[in-house]
């Protein structure tokens, strides 16, 4: 089977699913093509998964704003796409966000001249998007064989907002486990003396707006004094906000215990020394930082939004406070602080959890089943 997958850019979490998802198609005998926005910004993090792709064998085809929400190149996209179709015939379409499924639709239709079965998987459904969007994505998805939905809160809001529940299939995103592992063998020694020093506060996340970054800068700044000449931040990623959030931790005074890492194609390095890992976002589908992190056994301290909560299932694995509120963020972080054997104890938990609910061969096996059922 000749698989094309479509993202509007190759990275952060929604990128690295895709391309574990093309991997695996590879290891089961498949063929796989990714198709990207060739990314502006040129962040390390696309570049990253795009080589790790290229050394597996997948190509991946980077296009100028192949993928757009502009209706007026909605054209310019198909004819794009259409080039790439009619050099292979495809079997099925794999798209992760509603306007690369829009395209990679209308060019298979206008190269094979019908519709070839189509999942599209939904990472993140925001309550604040435009209407208008909504609206778009919906008529969209509603328009593919199966909505692939990262967590139960996405599908319930993708059904909210008209998508059709019998398209929807809740599938988690597996966590590899392994890698993990691998990538933090050598990280435990290095960072263990290191960690006594400091109380060490940390994040993951691409710096977006989505991702509320700047709530957690506040809420460091609101931190008492005392407790602040012990702590020491660490956030890690890269995105459009980065020089904004830098100048607020000057501007508040805390820029020498605020430490912004760029991008890491290993992560585990500085999560393995976190004492409290931090998830401030504005909207989830399903954080893969923070299933991450729970499997490392890091206590989680993240807002009670959709991912978040179901991942942290209302507190029992972690501290779940509001969104938008860094006076909330900042009483959360002392609370474990003061009570830090509470959610050590909660953290084992969570990390039982984790790997219950994120295997990565049940995840596969699930969404591989998909494809040979709209494939009949």
């Amino acid at each position: 089977m000749k698989i094309f997958y479509c993202i509007t850019f190759l990275h952060f979490g929604a990128g690295r699913a895709l391309l574990d998802l093309a991997k695996e198609a590879v290891r089961r005998g498949h063929q796989a093509t990714i198709a990207a926005t060739r990314k502006i910004d040129n962040f390390e993090s696309q570049s990253n998964l795009i080589e790790e792709a290229e050394v597996s064998g997948i190509p991946v085809i980077l296009v100028d704003d192949i993928f757009t929400r502009d209706f007026r190149k909605v054209n310019e996209s198909t004819v794009k796409i259409g080039e790439i179709f009619a050099k292979e015939q495809f079997d099925l379409i794999h798209s992760h966000a509603a306007i690369p499924a829009f395209a990679a639709a209308l060019a298979s239709k206008n190269t094979y001249g019908r519709l070839l079965p189509h999942v599209s998987t939904v990472h993140a459904w925001s309550p604040d998007k435009p209407s208008w969007m909504k609206l778009q994505d919906t008529f969209i998805l509603n328009n593919v064989d199966a909505v692939h939905a990262v967590s139960h809160n996405v599908a319930e809001f993708l059904i909210q907002e008209g998508v059709k529940s019998e398209l929807v299939k809740v599938i988690y995103n597996g966590c590899n486990f392994e890698r993990i592992d691998q990538l933090c063998l050598r990280e435990v020694a290095a960072t263990a003396e290191e960690k006594k020093r400091r109380f060490r506060i940390g994040t993951v996340a691409d710096l977006s707006d989505r991702k509320g970054i700047n709530y957690l800068v506040d809420a460091v700044a609101l931190l008492p004094e005392k407790f602040r000449d012990e702590l020491e931040v660490i956030i890690v990623g890269e995105g459009p906000n980065k020089e904004a959030l830098q100048q607020q931790a000057k501007n508040l005074g805390i820029e020498k215990i605020v430490h912004f890492m760029g991008y890491a194609s290993n992560p585990f390095q500085y999560m393995v020394s976190f004492d409290l890992f931090v998830l401030p976002s504005l909207s989830e589908g399903l954080p893969v930082s923070l299933v991450e992190s729970m499997y490392l056994g890091v206590p989680v301290l993240a807002t009670d939004v959709q991912g978040n909560r179901e991942i942290l299932q209302g507190g029992r694995n972690g501290l779940v406070v509001p969104p938008r509120d860094s006076s909330s963020l900042a009483r959360g972080i002392m609370e474990f602080y003061n009570n830090r054997k509470t959610y050590l104890a909660k953290a084992r938990q969570g990390k039982m959890w984790v790997i219950s609910h994120f295997s990565r061969n049940e995840s596969f096996d699930r969404v591989f089943g998909l494809y040979n059922e709209l494939r009949v």
